[in-house]
């Protein structure tokens, strides 16, 4: 029985917008499976490929600036898997009748199929004062990079606001680092989505002891910069937080 042919994919192009590990294991698997095709990244951001999740342990110094990026860091990702990467400009148009992606700068790319993992960022609450210089976010290269130079600066103190998995790892670091540390969150208690209630409680009593403030149920509402870092106000209470 004559075995059956795999079609011809010399001329079908793939669109990729994001360059996260998502599209990285996608397109090891396009190659895997013998695509030959075109395959393009669209990405507005100019590092090589990079895990998030690695950036908490960069400003740990458990691991070095070059390990964030477990694809590599010059090029040979791109190289080994044909991949030609448009960086440094958002995505602004996706036609999916003509089966077009645009970035910024006008290019095109025409394509057969597309994959949007673009992936999360950080949320910044629309509220005055968020745009200081002295308000840090966790989720990119550049963000660890300018957090990890604000904790060794050794500044006295750091309110962190979010009771989430990354907010409770900024925690630890910055303790660490001995800086005194405030963990603010509009929810009623830490991991309000991913522990039982029990549980979160327990991890409270935990960081209490240590010496953390805790602030729940603490919408923030204003960040007043002054001379001595910033000043954090909250919806319903007159007490702020100096940091």
């Amino acid at each position: 029985m004559a075995r059956a042919k795999h079609p011809d994919t010399t001329n079908n192009k793939v669109a990729i917008i994001g360059n996260g590990c998502a599209a990285a294991e996608c397109i090891k698997a396009l190659r895997h499976g013998s695509f030959n095709g075109e395959i393009h990244i669209m990405t507005d951001s100019t590092w090589p490929i990079y895990n998030p999740m690695l950036t908490t342990y960069y400003i740990a110094g458990k691991i070095g600036f070059d390990q964030l990026f477990p694809y590599g860091k010059d090029g040979e990702f791109d190289r080994e898997y044909n991949v030609v990467v448009h960086p440094g400009l958002p995505v602004i148009a996706l036609d999916t009748e003509r089966r077009v992606v645009a970035n910024k700068k006008g290019l095109e790319i025409n394509y057969n199929q597309c994959l949007i993992s673009s992936g999360a960022s950080a949320i910044l609450p629309p509220i005055e004062g968020i745009g200081s210089s002295k308000v840090y976010l966790m989720r990119t290269v550049e963000d660890a990079v300018k957090l990890k130079e604000a904790i060794d600066n050794k500044p006295r103190r750091a309110v962190v606001i979010g009771a989430s998995m990354v907010g409770i790892k900024l925690v630890e670091l910055v303790y660490k680092a001995g800086i005194e540390v405030c963990l603010a969150d509009l929810a009623d208690r830490i991991f309000p989505l991913a522990a039982h209630a029990e549980c979160s409680h327990t991890i409270e009593e935990r960081l209490s002891k240590m010496g953390i403030k805790l602030r729940f149920g603490a919408g923030i509402k204003k960040i007043e910069d002054n001379a001595a870092g910033i000043t954090a106000h909250f919806d319903k209470s007159d007490e702020t937080e100096r940091a």
